[in-house]
């Protein structure tokens, strides 16, 4: 829990700035941890402090001059200033702001005073600040001090000598109020006690020191702050049929007077929640003034719950709510109303590609282990049992305790069986683009997915629809499906080929000519047979030799379609046939010869 800040107070007389007591900051929903809270802190933005120096005396001439604390823009933590320990004001200035020939004179110091009256009512306190000295002269030792003391003992400092240099803003922290009685490890203990912090720095032209002089330190940010209670001591909690008991000792006076109780007057919270869960229910609705509270709420519960006891003020105004420090915790085990247990089936998934074992487990705390009986697809069953047989099942459990008898079903399926794909290829030779589909069937769980890959495809691709297959060539499909059970089939594959073709007509359809009359023979390429490279070629009647007649690149196309008009000088029979030429003819057939009759 973070402190919360009271008021201090810059006295001297260069500084006669107070600081006011900030309201407290609200209560955390749902818990006794405050989450957050603004920190008061004197950042000096105000009105500038006066230009003046502190009074100091010096028992001889040789002491110190002294120094001026003023603000400064160049040097701060935020904001937009500081308060700085490095300017000096010549003799025949009376109120200027000239750094002395840039430097100090040869020996100066400089203080500046907080006073914070308030913790007079506060159990502990905290001292924080940021400060910065980027130099000293040469040879001079780390010669801020920070010192604090009670108001009421003006010889008792506790002082921290000589923070170390540091180029850039740096966080302090002292704790003014020790957990130790007076005179122990820190002999001035700030709690209960108005106090008086001070911030002091010298430049002392000594012996073992040089005269030369640099740059003294700023301070920004100053913060004072306290819990105004120490923790509730001595929480107990003792649990009937009744409810809960809570009992609980004041908190100590201060962190120096342990042994003696708080006399002021104080209120009390007490909070509940579910050990671990970090959620909190405030049990008194409003705050107590008894150090014993009685949780009757528990007929519920059931589990281990922790309680926490919080000291807050007893009235209002400035400082009401302030909490205390984090105190210690009192836990408690309840054992809930008898009711009938509260349990989950375990070990099921659905679908299941191997057998099934059924189990479950109770959730509820119970005095004695339940007995559980069930029914496997309305037949006795022994949980613990294998199911293996495919198939949906529906499993109902029921345990009985003290409380009664709760139920629960389950409903699963076992499919060890993977799906079975097929696929309509064609067994033929093909002589167009080829489509092919693929079906699957599961009988149990249903298809998840089917997968293909056709020839030399470097992966399976998802099959979402038929598939086109427009080269031609010999091909291979390869194909498989896998079941929503995460059974799956073994690849199958199929083939079948396809091949380009052209055809052959004359004029009309027809298959005879007449002599020195012309006629044109007409041909076209199978489907995306179009760029395809053929030569037409004829034989003369009573003739086995075969003469080229030309050469064609078919057109681009669906269909590459060509024609050849003949001038027949002689009778007989004439007979027509087109090839591929080339290296590609594998794929590609070559056209039946047609025969034309001239007359």
């Amino acid at each position: 829990m973070t402190a919360r800040p009271i008021r201090i107070l810059l006295a001297g007389t260069l500084l006669g700035l107070q600081l006011l007591l900030m309201p407290s900051a609200a209560l955390a929903s749902g818990g006794p941890v405050l989450d957050s809270h603004p920190l008061f802190t004197e950042g000096f933005e105000g009105t500038l402090l006066p230009r003046t120096s502190l009074a100091w005396a010096f028992p001889t001439p040789g002491d110190p001059l002294p120094a001026y604390w003023g603000t400064i823009t160049a040097r701060k933590h935020s904001g937009a200033h500081g308060l700085w320990c490095a300017e000096s004001i010549p003799a025949s200035t009376t109120a200027g702001w000239t750094r002395y020939a840039g430097r100090y004179p040869a020996s100066t110091a400089g203080i500046a005073t907080f006073d914070a009256p308030e913790l007079a009512d506060y159990y502990s306190a905290t001292l924080d600040f940021w400060y910065q000295m980027p130099s000293l002269g040469a040879n001079d030792s780390n010669s801020f001090n920070v010192m604090w003391k009670a108001s009421t003992a003006p010889d008792r400092w506790e002082s921290n000598v000589g923070l170390p240099l540091v180029a850039s803003m740096t966080h302090h922290t002292f704790t003014l109020a020790a957990p130790t009685p007076d005179g122990a490890t820190h002999p001035v203990n700030l709690s209960r006690s108005a106090a008086t912090v001070r911030f002091l720095f010298i430049d002392d032209a000594s012996a073992y020191e040089s005269p030369s002089t640099g740059e003294g330190p700023t301070i920004d940010d100053v913060t004072v702050s306290g819990y105004k209670y120490g923790p509730v001591r001595n929480l107990a909690v003792v649990a009937d049929d009744a409810g809960a008991h809570l009992s609980w000792r004041v908190p100590a006076r201060s962190t120096a007077l342990l042994a003696e109780d708080e006399e002021r007057s104080i209120t009390y919270r007490v909070y509940r929640e579910y050990e671990g869960s970090n959620a909190w229910t405030e049990l008194t609705g409003v705050r107590i003034a008894a150090t014993s509270f009685d949780d009757t709420d528990t007929d519920a519960l059931s589990g281990t719950y922790r309680y926490v006891v919080q000291a807050w003020d007893a009235g209002s105004g400035p400082g009401y709510g302030q909490v205390t420090m984090s105190g210690d915790s009192a836990t408690h085990h309840f054992v809930g109303p008898a009711s009938a247990p509260d349990f989950s089936i375990t070990g099921i998934v659905s679908p299941s590609k191997s057998a099934v074992i059924p189990s479950y487990t109770v959730n509820s705390v119970e005095t004695t282990a339940p007995t559980a009986t069930a029914t496997l697809d309305g037949v006795r069953f022994t949980m613990g049992d294998t199911v293996s047989a495919e198939g949906t099942h529906t499993l109902v459990v029921r345990l009985t305790g003290a409380g009664g008898t709760s139920e629960r079903s389950a409903v699963f399926m076992v499919d060890k069986t993977p799906p079975v794909t097929t696929a309509d290829a064609p067994t033929t030779l093909q002589f167009a683009a080829v489509t092919v589909t693929l079906s699957a069937s599961d009988p149990f769980s249903g298809v998840a997915h089917t997968y293909y890959k056709l020839d030399t495809a470097a992966s399976y691709s998802l099959y979402t629809g038929s598939l086109l297959v427009t080269s031609f060539k010999d091909h291979t499909l390869y194909y498989y499906s896998v079941d929503s059970a995460g059974n799956r089939e073994l690849t199958k594959h199929v083939h079948f080929s396809m091949r380009m073709r052209t055809t052959l007509t004359i004029t009309k359809s027809s298959t005879k000519a007449t002599r020195n009359h012309s006629f044109t023979v007409y041909g076209y390429l199978a489907p995306a047979g179009s760029g395809g490279k053929i030569t037409l070629k004829y034989q003369k009647p009573g003739s086995s030799h075969w003469y080229t007649v030309t050469r064609y690149t078919v057109k681009s196309g669906t269909r590459g379609k060509w024609t050849y008009k003949c001038m027949p000088r002689t009778k007989g029979l004439y007979h027509f046939k087109v090839t591929y030429a080339g290296s590609s003819t594998r794929y590609k057939s070559a056209s039946p010869t047609l025969a034309v009759r001239v007359y």
